[in-house]
């Protein structure tokens, strides 16, 4: 089937008036998007040249796993998080991200910030060549800096 739609992708800083207008008032006022955030991307759909939807994407980090030395103590394991939370603050403002998830395992105990979100899950496949640059980086690497080289 053929798409009429066509596609394009702008920096939220750079975006024409009549975008941000549409979005701005599409919206209804029910988004929680930083629009102060000059690193916003706005992907906009039109069809015969006019818009007909937009969707904002931010910078964003997820911390998806962790792991413990199984002898850290709960009152060390807060110590950990902030000192943790603190780099990722740090890391994530290089990126131009205001914010950044944390994906807590099943069982997890809740945290008093904690919200819920509803999340559909797109997974992005990189290009053989990547991986097999990588590959040959390792093979090329002697074991004994291995450990260095992914920390």
């Amino acid at each position: 089937m053929f798409n009429s739609f066509k596609a394009t992708i702008r920096k939220w800083a750079g975006l024409p008036i009549e975008d941000v207008t549409n979005l701005l008032k599409w919206s209804n006022g029910k988004s929680d998007v930083d629009f102060g955030n000059r690193n916003l991307l706005v992907a906009s759909a039109a069809k015969d040249g006019q818009p007909v939807a937009y969707f904002v994407a931010e910078p964003t980090l997820i911390i998806s796993n962790h792991a413990f030395d199984p002898l850290t103590t709960p009152s060390d394991t807060l110590q950990i998080g902030n000192s943790i939370d603190a780099a990722l603050e740090t890391e994530a403002r290089k990126i131009g991200a205001d914010r950044f998830l944390i994906v807590l395992p099943p069982g997890a105990p809740c945290e008093p910030d904690e919200v819920h979100l509803r999340v559909i899950y797109r997974q992005v496949v990189h290009k053989a060549t990547t991986f097999t640059s990588c590959e040959k980086q390792l093979s090329n690497t002697p074991h004994t800096h291995t450990a260095k080289w992914f920390n």
